[in-house]
């Protein structure tokens, strides 16, 4: 919901992530896993998150999509920040990590199908992982990912 009281959710979410950064522990050390990633989604677009393995790709979709916690920054979609939000409070949207990943080219295709569908018929917007570069469709922008960084 805006501060004028309309919402833009019938348009898609619209993401907004900024300096967001996720550290985890190792050892008697830290690793920067995600580091000061800053970047807007506009409504209706649907992303392919891009890059090599251990790149960061999940991390950050999992941070987007409130499934782990960042340590620092801010995330809003649909206007609303959810970087502080818990339980029911959080919002929900359509985020596929790899959907089509191992499978074959055949099977792979269909799921990708499947989430078109999803967001023709109930306007999901999916951001997904998609580290071969595999995925069809209208994917704008590509957000590509290395070491952390949005490149």
């Amino acid at each position: 919901m805006r501060a004028d009281g309309e919402t833009t959710a019938g348009r898609g979410a619209v993401i907004r992530v900024a300096d967001l950064v996720k550290r985890f522990r190792s050892g008697d050390g830290t690793i920067v896993g995600v580091d000061r990633v800053t970047l807007q989604v506009p409504a209706g677009a649907t992303v392919a998150v891009t890059g090599p393995s251990g790149s960061q790709k999940s991390t950050l979709l999992h941070l987007i999509g409130a499934i782990e916690r960042a340590d620092e920054g801010r995330i809003e979609v649909d206007d609303v920040e959810v970087t502080g939000l818990s339980g029911r409070r959080l919002a929900h949207y359509l985020l596929a990590d790899e959907p089509a990943g191992n499978l074959d080219s055949a099977t792979g295709t269909g799921i990708m199908d499947l989430l078109w569908r999803l967001r023709d018929e109930y306007g999901q917007d999916p951001a997904h992982g998609d580290p071969r570069g595999v995925a069809r469709g209208p994917l704008r922008p590509d957000v590509r990912v290395h070491d952390g960084r949005t490149v």
